[in-house]
């Protein structure tokens, strides 16, 4: 909304070392970083807020390199946000200080997350699944994709070491998840994990 979009933009330039170089709809943000070679890209994803999503999934499709900041409503929105490729995922209610730090260290590589969307994110029971708990086999591919899904891979940073196109990459994460009965990226690298298919 033009008043959240308000609102963002003067929380940037509250901090000097940060330079604001536009604002934009969900649609246009993936033009206008490029255009104006944006080095982040701040989103504010609103609770079932698709339009925030596919705006994260465009970006980083469409602006090589740039790093994108989530501000997100919901836990579905946390997980959806990190599974597009966001680098950052805060609450949507953080402050300037906070949005500041999150998007410097965001552009330098870095990952972001509070504490709070981090215990959330974690499996509900890690503990490994039995030995000789049954689990239809991964394919040479699949247990590949899961080893860099354990580092912290994004599908597009997948899709670039395989080799292999993004919406290949999302295919083969997804078969990953149900040969694993995993219902995110954390819970079937864990019960991968305790399978002894990769090493984490």
């Amino acid at each position: 909304s033009p008043l959240a979009q308000a609102g963002l933009a003067g929380m940037v330039q509250a901090d000097e070392s940060l330079l604001l170089v536009g604002t934009a709809e969900p649609g246009q943000a993936a033009a206008l970083a490029g255009a104006r070679e944006a080095d982040s890209v701040v989103v504010h994803v609103e609770a079932g807020d698709e339009g925030g999503i596919d705006a994260i999934s465009r970006v980083l499709a469409e602006v090589p390199g740039v790093s994108v900041v989530a501000l997100v409503e919901g836990r579905g929105s946390v997980e959806d946000a990190i599974a597009a490729g966001a680098r950052a995922v805060l609450p949507s209610n953080i402050d300037a200080a906070a949005l500041g730090a999150a998007i410097r260290a965001a552009a330098v590589g870095l990952v972001v997350v509070t504490l709070d969307e981090l215990e959330g994110l974690r499996p509900v029971d890690p503990r490994p699944l039995p030995a000789n708990q049954p689990v239809e086999s991964l394919t040479a591919r699949e247990l590949q994709v899961l080893q860099l899904v354990a580092g912290g891979l994004t599908n597009q940073q997948v899709a670039r070491s395989l080799g292999i196109s993004e919406h290949t990459a999302k295919f083969h994460v997804g078969a990953v998840l149900g040969k694993l009965g995993a219902r995110s990226r954390a819970e079937a690298v864990a019960r991968a994990a305790g399978l002894g298919l990769i090493v984490v």
